[in-house]
């Protein structure tokens, strides 16, 4: 007799802890859904009431104003180095007319004197 009750209760509690387990991933499921449910709900509160689109036209005039100045300042940059190009090429002209009038060499004759060009081209390399 006693051992037909402790069966029966050990029956029981093997049945309660199989539903109980059952209803856990419910539980879980009800919870992550209410959360999910609220977050929407105020994300959506916080959409219709233009909270979202508050500061876009900030950001957006301070973007364009700073592609302004970016490119204001590239161009400047540009422009001094095509005036430096220009310098450079003018004194490596000059100092190549004074190097081939020193060796008596005409411009056209440098084919014919590649030992020449070689040294010529070493000594205009730190400009």
């Amino acid at each position: 007799m006693f051992f037909q009750d402790v069966r029966t209760v050990l029956k029981n509690r093997k049945l309660r802890k199989g539903k109980a387990a059952a209803l856990y991933p419910r539980l879980f499921a009800f919870f992550a859904f209410f959360i999910l449910a609220l977050v929407t709900a105020f994300l959506l509160i916080l959409n219709v009431s233009g909270v979202f689109r508050y500061g876009g036209h900030k950001s957006r005039v301070w973007f364009e104003n700073e592609l302004e100045h970016l490119a204001q300042d590239i161009s400047a940059d540009f422009g001094v180095l095509s005036v430096q190009g220009v310098i450079l090429a003018e004194q490596l002209s000059r100092d190549l007319e004074k190097y081939l009038k020193e060796n008596g060499i005409r411009p056209d004759a440098l084919d014919s004197h590649p030992e020449i060009l070689e040294r010529l081209l070493s000594e205009q390399m730190p400009e």
